[in-house]
């Protein structure tokens, strides 16, 4: 909610009337019973509303009224629960629109309200008012979810059920503001009840009528479609149930200020062809090829000639020049000098030698705003004009204490004629140490430059959070290593980190509006926490945390694939130089041609190489977590685990697998990624029933109690319709991102065992099993309650003798269960792959299957006395049967690859090891 509790007038939101009022004071208006009161019938599994047929249609309420006399209105006085409630608080314009201008005062009297009775009787009611209020909006928001929510995962509600857009606007903030002003009650009241703080809030959705609004206003679609992602990416209120993190997020209300603080003096020009996938905007001239611009304020501006504007640069070669200095092994920084050109005063940059505790100043910038240039160390006057200015005049007036005469830019400083390739190879592994020792760096983003920084934290964190700065890999190792953070806006308005920094903690007391909150992103991916223990030199608790928020930060970042892992490489100190994939990095522009496919093959090299050397330089500093990631994976054996590019820009799954973790993963370059998480093993007599190629969700029990069932779905679109692996599959398993999935939805992995390790200790006689696994695909899980799914699953116990049955059930592992996680061996281009023995095949390694395939002769024997077993104890003896039988032959083996139709020579390798390794 904003903080005036006005939605702005291109917001508007009708009200509709009530017809039958919701009355809290009235006992027969009860939140969860209201729909029927009114025509209306929720399915609470589903979210699923529908027409009470009982009713007549004069009774019903028209869906647009029902939902905001209910999830408006009726969710108000339930949260609430004020004595003073009146409904015409939230009602003007003569009974025409809604409004929230008042509620502030309903959320200031309930704070007051919880927190001034501390009697234990007080307690008692204040918990339970809680958790009534807790289950009012958990309730509501997967309406609002449903109905309301505009997102790229599912199709438009058309026809009678259909929202009205404000109106959809209008309930997600009224639910986003709840959820955050009750987060804040219960941190303050010390509310502390075990599962009852809804841990799983994924916020309340993506209103259409903004997203249109900013499409209109000329926004770049992949700045929206990021902006989507990053306020959607769980941000979090430092409230803890226990060790629990609670969540207060706040999408549509967060969007809805992005697009606010923008309107009066942002301008968005050039984007008209950039699509969600990417920007395309880029500094280009007639001919297709780079253009250094000129600066807005140029005399020559617009002019193809550049009449009145010259270009100016630092000497290159030469004793003095640019290239000896970093020969000689130094940094060569800038100097501005007043010269005589053609008997006129004038002035040059000159390149000096860095000194020793020598103060400068890093300029950070991005190509596509024309500050680059490809073929030669040069600017226009213009732009160095304005660095003068800032440098010498604007932040010395605000900041004297950061007054420098010398500064450094790539654009004139790393050389860019080829013959000059070693050098300027020398001068980018310098940029780690050229930004630590830097006095400050100041950010020159061309949108910034032409807004005021505003008046509110939130105002000037949206600005920076939606800059084009903010989404260049190679400006997120800039920021990361500068002791001081400066950002240029209009004017002589200047921004130091810091200083607004200190303005969040009063920002974010407010109950009305999480959005200083949300706005803080920025400060998260620019690696705030975790640059100011740098700073500091504090060491770090866990590497694999430091990794975890890089990745974060460099997600919803852009730039060119083969200069990825040198930037992750330099903002790490990593040492690449004797790495030959790192041997045809170049310099870091947005201009070079496009990578032939054939050099491919180098990206993965080159990210293969960037994990050997995390892994070298810092062991165990690979988050476990990572396996759970979107996006394609690397192809090599051993890192099949690994994304294929850290710049995924895709959502965060919930929970967020990143934060999920409670120990480091292991790299071993042959098996994969050793981590620990729990697990679910599957046991079906048909793998391919196990999603397959169908994109209905699977449900099984996991006990013998029939009392918890799970249920497991695609987690990807893109990836519902391959099911080469899964035809084939034979042991499958799903790793838990935490233990026990609750009934939101979890991001985990649907895996092939294509081996178990055995080990105990010497003298002991317990052992445990550790599994190499393939990712197969990433699922979601979530439990399931009721009896619908346990009818349908005892039909398949019936119906389990047939050969499409569906007859699926779990087996819970521990908590610490550990696992090898790989990816399946890249099938294609059998003139590349490994030999065979350092690769075997899926098909190749003998399993565990869950329905042994058995002779006539032994199908009879058993026959007898396994029909007085149940379904459960039948699946679990002849799984264990078929162990034993796969120690003493390979026949069912054998069997097993002529039914899938492939030949256990098929690509020259010999006999199949054994299932399972005992280590003493």
């Amino acid at each position: 909610m904003s903080q005036d509790g006005a939605y702005g007038p291109e917001f508007k939101v009708d009200y509709y009337g009530s017809g039958d009022k919701f009355n809290p004071i009235d006992h027969n208006y009860d939140f969860h019973t209201f729909p029927q009161r009114v025509g209306w019938e929720l399915n609470d599994s589903t979210s699923v509303l529908t027409k009470n047929g009982e009713l007549s249609n004069d009774r019903i309420l028209d869906f647009n009224q029902f939902l905001q006399s209910w999830l408006f209105f009726g969710l108000l006085a339930t949260v609430l629960c004020d004595p003073k409630w009146d409904p015409e608080d939230f009602i003007l314009d003569q009974n025409t629109s809604i409004h929230t201008k008042n509620l502030p005062d309903y959320l200031t009297r309930w704070e007051e309200r919880e927190s001034n009775d501390q009697t234990h009787k007080g307690r008692i009611a204040r918990t339970l008012r809680m958790i009534k209020a807790e289950v009012a909006l958990i309730k509501a928001q997967k309406i609002v979810l449903k109905y309301c929510s505009s997102e790229e995962e599912k199709d438009t509600i058309k026809g009678p059920e259909a929202v009205d857009p404000h109106l959809s606007l209008a309930l997600m903030v009224l639910g986003e503001t709840l959820t955050n002003a009750k987060s804040k009650i219960v941190e303050r009241v010390g509310f502390n009840v075990r599962g009852w703080h809804g841990d799983a809030n994924e916020g309340w959705g993506t209103p259409s009528c903004v997203i249109k609004k900013m499409e209109e206003s000329g926004w770049c679609k992949r700045t929206i479609y990021m902006l989507r992602g990053q306020l959607r990416s769980h941000v979090r209120h430092s409230i803890f149930d226990r060790g629990i993190l609670l969540i207060a997020e706040t999408q549509a209300t967060s969007l809805l200020s992005v697009y606010k603080v923008h309107t009066f003096d942002a301008t968005f020009k050039g984007h008209d062809k950039c699509t969600w996938e990417a920007c395309i905007l880029k500094s280009t001239g007639d001919d297709g090829k780079y253009k250094t611009k000129h600066h807005p304020t140029c005399v020559s501006h617009g002019n193809p000639e550049g009449q009145g504007c010259r270009m100016i640069g630092p000497e290159i070669e030469g004793m003095n020049g640019v290239v000896q200095i970093i020969e000689d092994g130094y940094v060569p920084l800038l100097e501005h000098r007043k010269v005589k050109l053609n008997g006129k005063d004038d002035w040059e940059v000159y390149p000096i030698r860095r000194q020793k505790f020598q103060d400068y100043a890093t300029i950070s910038h991005v190509w596509a705003d024309g500050y680059g240039n490809p073929f030669t160390n040069k600017l226009w006057q213009c732009q160095l004009e304005f660095f003068f200015s800032l440098l010498d005049t604007t932040i010395p007036a605000k900041m004297p204490s950061l007054k420098c005469k010398l500064f450094w830019i790539d654009t004139l400083v790393i050389p860019v004629d080829k013959k000059y390739e070693v050098q300027r190879k020398k001068a980018i592994e310098q940029i780690n140490d050229v930004f630590t020792s830097a006095k400050y760096t100041i950010v020159v983003d061309n949108a910034l430059t032409e807004m005021s920084s505003g008046d509110n934290y939130e105002s000037t964190a949206m600005k920076i959070l939606a800059s084009g700065w903010m989404r260049r890999l190679w400006t997120l190792q800039e920021a990361y290593l500068s002791k001081r953070l400066l950002f240029a806006f209009k004017g002589k308005d200047v921004r130091n980190l810091d200083d607004l920094e200190e303005m969040y903690p009063q920002a974010s007391h407010i109950l009305t509006s999480n959005i200083p909150t949300t706005a803080r992103n920025y400060f998260h991916n620019l690696l705030g926490g975790d640059r100011k223990n740098r700073i500091h030199e504090v060491p770090t608790a866990n590497n694999y945390a430091l990794l975890a928020s890089i990745w974060r930060a460099a997600q919803w970042r852009v730039g060119r694939r083969e200069h990825e892992t040198l930037a992750l490489a330099t903002m790490l100190n990593l040492d690449y130089r004797d790495r030959p994939a790192f041997a045809r990095v170049g310099l870091p522009t947005d201009i070079t041609t496009t990578l032939k496919k054939s050099e491919h093959h180098d990206l993965e090299a080159m990210m293969k190489e960037l994990w050997l050397l995390l892994d070298e330089t810092s062991p165990g500093s690979i988050p476990s977590g990572i396996i759970f990631l979107p996006g394609k994976r690397m192809t090599t054996p051993g890192f099949g685990w690994a994304p294929e590019s850290w710049m995924s820009g895709q959502k965060v799954d919930y929970p967020d697998p990143l934060s999920t973790m409670v120990s480091a993963a292991k790299l071993d370059r042959d098996k994969g990624l050793l981590v620990q998480y729990p697990g679910i093993l599957l046991h079906a007599q048909n793998p391919n029933s196990i999603l397959g190629t169908s994109q209905k969700p699977i449900q099984f029990p996991v006990d013998s109690t029939l009392l918890e069932f799970y249920e497991v779905e695609h987690a990807d679109r893109s990836e519902v319709a391959k099911g080469t692996f899964l035809e084939r599959a034979l042991d499958l398993a799903i790793i838990l991102c935490r233990p026990k999935p609750r009934d939101l939805a979890e991001i985990a992995l649907l895996v092939e065992i294509r081996r178990e390790i055995t080990q105990r200790g010497i003298g002991i006689q317990g052992s445990s099993k550790t599994y190499e696994v393939f990712i197969v695909r990433r699922v979601k899980i979530k439990r399931v309650t009721g009896l619908g799914q346990l009818s349908e699953w005892m039909g398949y116990v019936h119906q389990a003798s047939h050969e499409d049955d569906k007859f699926i059930c779990g087996e819970l592992l521990d908590s610490d269960q550990k696992w090898y996680v790989d990816g399946y061996p890249n099938p294609i281009a059998p003139s590349i792959r490994p030999p065979a023995s350092a690769l075997p095949t899926i098909l190749e390694q003998p399993r565990e299957v869950s329905i042994p395939i058995l002779d006539a002769e032994a199908s009879g024997n058993k026959q007898s006395w396994l029909g007085g077993l149940s379904s459960i104890q039948k699946l679990m003896f002849q799984r264990t049967a078929h162990k034993s039988q796969m120690g003493e032959t390979g026949n069912e083996i054998s069997s097993l690859e002529a039914r899938n139709g492939v030949d256990s020579d098929q690509f020259g390798v010999g006999k199949s090891p054994k299932r399972s390794q005992t280590i003493a």
